[in-house]
């Protein structure tokens, strides 16, 4: 078996158990939000598995470009798309935040991380050996898409922390084009400060929120800070989705 084809097989089985296990319920945000067409943007990529839907879903005739820092995973990406011949899907070895630059990525080792994250090496948990810190390209998204990359219908973000960064960056595509938000954000990737600070911005500028959990959405309204107290609870919420209020309406 060739590297290639590993590397698809891996995609798609990673794909099928974020569908049907891992992440359930923002797979199904995606699948149901989007459509052939649409231009979607994946903010912190990773291995791929809500990219692999969300190119699936808008097809030869839409867009998907995903973001991803670690360079070995954004050249990992590269690869498998283009041995499946997505030509509807652009990988960009960057991260995103409020401006372009350069910034300082820090991670748990030598190899790729899912909690990988914009911080300095001092701002890392210090109960974690052997972390490692280097340097990243970084832009911000309304400084980066074209104008055949608009309107954007959705944008999926997982930054480790880093969301409010991102949305100030963007914040011209969220108040022209409104698309849908579903991201990630966790009182422990923000020192223990409060996440409010992202959902009052999100707010602001004309956006509803809903929280998922492992069966359904729920209004923000009801969502309660100790949901986020133990991350090996079966209760702990992390995923977050934002309408603009004329699609939440």
């Amino acid at each position: 078996m060739s590297s290639q084809l590993k590397q698809q097989l891996s995609w798609w089985y990673r794909a099928w158990r974020y569908r049907l296990l891992v992440e359930r319920p923002g797979v199904q945000f995606v699948l149901k939000n989007l459509r052939p067409g649409d231009v979607a943007i994946d903010v912190g990529a990773h291995k791929g598995a809500f990219l692999y839907w969300m190119q699936r879903v808008v097809g030869p005739t839409g867009k998907v470009i995903a973001f991803e820092p670690q360079p070995e995973l954004a050249k990992y990406l590269s690869s498998v798309i283009g041995a499946s011949h997505l030509e509807h899907v652009k990988v960009i070895n960057a991260a995103l935040s409020h401006r372009p630059g350069v910034m300082t990525l820090t991670r748990e080792g030598e190899l790729p991380s899912p909690s990988a994250r914009l911080a300095a090496a001092n701002e890392w948990d210090e109960a974690i050996a052997g972390h490692v810190s280097f340097s990243v390209r970084v832009d911000a998204l309304d400084k980066c898409l074209a104008k055949q990359d608009r309107p954007v219908r959705l944008i999926k973000c997982d930054v480790e922390g880093h969301e409010l960064e991102v949305f100030h960056g963007a914040r011209r595509i969220l108040e022209e084009d409104r698309p849908m938000l579903l991201f990630e954000c966790e009182r422990r990737h923000h020192r223990g400060e409060a996440i409010s600070p992202v959902f009052e911005f999100l707010e602001r500028i004309g956006y509803t929120g809903l929280y998922l959990d492992r069966h359904r959405t729920h209004s923000l309204a009801s969502f309660r800070p100790e949901l986020q107290n133990d991350p090996e609870s079966p209760e702990y919420v992390n995923n977050f989705a934002f309408l603009p209020r004329r699609r939440a309406a």
